[in-house]
């Protein structure tokens, strides 16, 4: 049985990442919830409202076409800011996200049927301090390869 094929777009894949991102929680090394993912970055004016939270940019990497097919694939760059004065503890709590988004992750591949497929890399270091408007935080930077097969007519 061969691929799925899927009419979904890049939205499509950062909606569903957001609402996977959002219904993340961990109960150590304290008992936290993520407060908000956004499907872009918010403007960099002012520090991040509430931590800890996941910022999403994404880059078209390559389009192929096919008879009939459209093969897009994008790299979504994932950042996890944590805010807490221990660093320690941030980074912990950071380690924890990052089981805790792999297994969500490993339950929905296809976040939700929107893409065909995709991989889980991290940046170099994943771990380590970000900053955002002048505030460092602990987090994580990860990046996300998939694809968006749809059926197209080629001219």
């Amino acid at each position: 049985m061969g691929s799925q094929i899927t009419v979904s777009d890049i939205r499509t894949a950062i909606t569903n990442l957001v609402s996977l991102q959002e219904d993340l929680s961990i109960s150590s090394p304290v008992s936290s919830s993520i407060k908000r993912a956004y499907n872009y970055t918010p403007n960099m004016s002012s520090s991040l409202p509430d931590t800890p939270c996941w910022l999403n940019t994404w880059s078209l990497q390559r389009q192929e076409l096919d008879v009939g097919l459209r093969i897009l694939t994008y790299t979504i760059r994932m950042q996890l800011m944590v805010f807490d004065a221990d660093f320690s503890r941030a980074a912990d709590m950071c380690s924890a996200y990052m089981t805790a988004f792999i297994t969500a992750h490993n339950a929905d591949i296809t976040l939700d049927s929107s893409v065909t497929q995709c991989a889980l890399r991290g940046g170099d270091p994943t771990l380590g301090v970000l900053s955002w408007a002048g505030q460092e935080y602990v987090g994580l930077d990860l990046y996300l390869d998939c694809e968006i097969k749809s059926a197209v007519s080629v001219t």
